[in-house]
């Protein structure tokens, strides 16, 4: 029987949630990634210090707070990564501080996926992937939807297990499915991606998100949460179609999870 991309993915993160020491690791990791972008040399791979380990705190001590947005030292000073004289795209979208709004939404997309991905992520391409959902026009209201589309079909990886591209949906021995948002190949032709443009995750949002906004226009302008139908739409129309303006994706089901959980902090 063909193994699916799902079955891999909870092989290698598990579906277990993070206890409170797994956690503070992911923190401590995702803090250390969003200050590396504000170094000013740029060091080998090789000289890479070593982790620091913690003192092992006694079973009677209770765990430290955590620290407030802003005195980690993330905010307090103009982040200014390795550059060339021109910077990429993708350079351009973690140019800029981190802001607190986008700190917490991305803890909570690392902790709330359901794919357990806090094993796995890349913290600084989820930003860039967050920073260029405004650049692609995506609503205030929707923000992080392309994350929770990323968290339900590739487990926010950028390859798969094995360290290839991200295949799914075997059809005939044949993949259908590429990349971090898994396109077919009726949507790759659709917004013209060439072999191979389905795994460069922002070119393959940017396909998603075209075809969103287009079925928004097309089908949704009467529905009152508008973006939400173009959305399920741009993500599976002959699925979603039928159910008129409550049509709600998987993606924004998840969207919709997370915001609920930061309500709650």
């Amino acid at each position: 029987m063909q193994r699916s991309l799902n079955d891999d993915v909870d092989r290698l993160t598990g579906r277990d949630q993070p206890s409170w020491l797994g956690r503070l690791l992911v923190a401590a990791l995702l803090g250390c990634a969003f200050i590396a972008m504000c170094s000013d040399i740029q060091r080998p791979a090789s000289a890479e210090a070593p982790p620091i380990i913690e003192p092992m705190r006694r079973a009677d001590q209770k765990p430290a707070p955590k620290p407030k947005l802003g005195e980690s030292g993330l905010y307090g000073q103009r982040c200014m990564p390795p550059r060339a004289p021109l910077l990429d795209y993708d350079e351009l979208l973690i140019d800029q501080d981190i802001t607190p709004a986008e700190f917490a939404l991305l803890e909570t997309a690392l902790y709330e996926c359901k794919r357990s991905v806090w094993r796995v992520a890349d913290p600084i391409m989820m930003l860039a992937l967050l920073r260029h959902e405004s650049e692609m026009g995506v609503p205030d209201h929707a923000r992080g939807i392309m994350l929770a589309t990323w968290c339900i079909e590739g487990a926010m990886r950028m390859t798969a297990q094995s360290g290839g591209a991200i295949r799914g949906d075997i059809r005939d021995g044949q993949a259908m499915a590429h990349g971090p948002f898994q396109l077919w190949p009726w949507q790759r032709k659709w917004c013209g991606l060439k072999d191979g443009e389905a795994d460069d995750i922002l070119l393959a949002a940017s396909c998603y998100w075209e075809r969103v906004s287009d079925r928004r226009e097309a089908r949704a302008l009467n529905c009152k949460d508008s973006w939400r139908v173009g959305e399920a739409l741009g993500a599976n129309g002959p699925r979603y179609l039928p159910l008129g303006c409550a049509a709600e994706s998987a993606h924004w089901r998840e969207l919709t999870r997370w915001r609920a959980a930061m309500d709650r902090k």
